[in-house]
């Protein structure tokens, strides 16, 4: 638990579900700046946190160590093809999924 502070946290999408996580993280670790969170719609949006709209705005070099997968399941499929093309994963990623009925 003590990497998480300054580990880079990565979420693909964040409604409902995954607002709660980020918020609980963010309350937890006092952590804003290494949070990106890929969501189309400033909904549910928390002050201060990075989001972007689309897969290629991620950074260049960009490496996640945390992976929230919070995205609902009716069209994930074409969302985790193309967010698996980025390249932003490393060995030791950690890969953490709420989405119901899919496997990664």
């Amino acid at each position: 638990m003590n990497k998480i502070p300054n580990s880079k946290i990565f979420f693909l999408g964040a409604g409902k579900m995954g607002a709660i996580l980020v918020k609980n993280i963010v309350d937890y670790f006092n952590n804003y700046e290494n949070i990106t969170i890929l969501k189309p719609s400033k909904t549910n949006a928390i002050k201060g946190l990075k989001y972007i709209s689309d897969v290629s705005q991620i950074e260049k070099n960009y490496q996640a160590d945390i992976v929230f997968i919070t995205i609902k399941p009716q069209g994930s499929r074409a969302i985790l093809s193309e967010f698996a093309k980025q390249n932003i994963f490393h060995k030791g990623t950690i890969f953490i999924s709420i989405l119901a009925g899919k496997k990664i």
